[in-house]
């Protein structure tokens, strides 16, 4: 009976010292088995955040070079345009100038030919008849004669403010020294 009791007692204190391991194996299995899952799970989420925030840099990154990249495509293009744009105003203006300059040239050239004709013009022609008999000596004008032989007609004296008079009849030119002791005779 004692025997009995005592295999009794031994398979109970066995069987309670299996379960007793059995539930300590299986709270530690499932401990592990936690502990695993979450440190996955934690690697999971560390990965994907450094990942989202890698994407996130590489995506700021790349905007800020795609807009470094446009601002200075659009600052070489106003550049490019400005130059242009004073490059042809100074084109405008140089031509503008030259051609002023070159009719203002042409305007003088002309001028200074017209005057120079109409100087030549008056010294060769343009005298201003006088009655005769009044005396060269005393006038502020320089003196010249024209002889215009008419038949019975006295000499003609004639005035113009030159040196010399060139007669177009028979080229008679009298000096101013010649002049100045001349007086109209018959």
């Amino acid at each position: 009976m004692f025997k009995k009791i005592k295999y009794l007692l031994i398979v109970v204190v066995v069987v309670a010292v299996a379960v007793v391991v059995v539930v300590v194996v299986v709270v530690v299995v499932v401990v592990v088995a936690v502990v695993v899952v979450l440190v996955v799970v934690a690697a999971v989420v560390v990965v994907v955040v450094v990942v989202v925030v890698v994407a996130v840099v590489v995506v700021a990154v790349v905007v800020i070079v795609v807009a470094v990249v446009v601002v200075l495509v659009v600052a070489v293009v106003v550049v490019l345009v400005i130059t242009a744009v004073v490059v042809v105003v100074v084109v405008v203006v140089v031509v503008v100038v030259v051609v002023v300059a070159l009719v203002v040239v042409e305007v003088l050239v002309v001028v200074v030919v017209v005057a120079v004709v109409v100087v030549a013009v008056i010294y060769a022609k343009v005298c201003i008849s006088i009655s005769p008999g009044i005396p060269l000596r005393g006038d502020i004008l320089i003196k010249c004669y024209h002889k215009k032989t008419r038949a019975g007609n006295r000499e003609v004296m004639w005035q113009c403010q030159f040196h010399t008079c060139a007669i177009s009849d028979n080229n008679i030119v009298f000096s101013k020294h010649e002049l100045d002791d001349a007086v109209i005779g018959e």
